[in-house]
């Protein structure tokens, strides 16, 4: 059976990845590596040094200093380095200045789609920007505009009885949770139609 998953993430998602060896740690979604001098337990306590790390979040390492004594040193990973890991934390959007509204003004790449921006840190930057989320859609799917009904979701209103509150395919050109009667049937699902169990839903076909 083939399988094709259409694009529903109409939000922002950004994953924090960690990739350790030997006696490393994962904190957060930075990295923190022992050796065997200076053990996990021996370095528990100690203070951390501040970084300068812009693209990668910090990877430090508790070792035996010049003096003997257990101490944290880091280093700041290459993007390309599949051990980095990528934080966020987020700021008011004033900090962020202009919001982005388009692929243009995001600078996604061509033939990806803007999903929306988050204004925060980086990697423990100082400094907010925004986070654009850029994605490649599969083929359009066409559908009755005429059957999406208004939007709803947490901050929505609700939907009439016998409607369903539904996030559809990016493919579709439709943004937002909208009320629906029958969202299957919409997108023309032939064999599934999947459901995720969420409010608002999120609805896909495989086939």
């Amino acid at each position: 059976m083939h399988t094709k998953t259409w694009t529903t993430l109409g939000l922002l998602t950004l994953t924090a990845l960690a990739c350790s060896t030997g006696e490393a740690t994962g904190v957060g979604s930075s990295e923190i590596l022992y050796d065997d001098t200076c053990t996990k337990e021996l370095c528990a306590d100690l203070p951390r040094p501040d970084t300068d790390c812009t693209d990668t979040a910090p990877r430090f390492t508790c070792s035996a200093a010049r003096d003997g004594q257990c101490a944290f040193s880091f280093t700041c990973p290459s993007k390309d380095d599949p051990g980095a890991a990528v934080s966020f934390s987020p700021c008011d959007d004033a900090e962020c200045g202009t919001k982005p509204t388009t692929a243009a003004e995001a600078g996604c790449e061509a033939g990806k789609e803007f999903t929306g921006a988050t204004c925060g840190r980086l990697n423990g930057s100082k400094t907010c920007a925004w986070a654009s989320g850029c994605v490649a859609l599969g083929p359009r799917i066409d559908i009755d505009e005429s059957k999406v009904g208004a939007e709803c979701g947490l901050d929505a209103a609700t939907c009439p009885t016998g409607a369903q509150c539904v996030v559809l395919p990016l493919e579709t050109g439709v943004r937002g949770a909208h009320c629906i009667d029958d969202p299957c049937s919409l997108l023309g699902c032939v064999d599934t139609c999947i459901m995720l169990d969420s409010y608002p839903g999120q609805v896909s076909c495989e086939e």
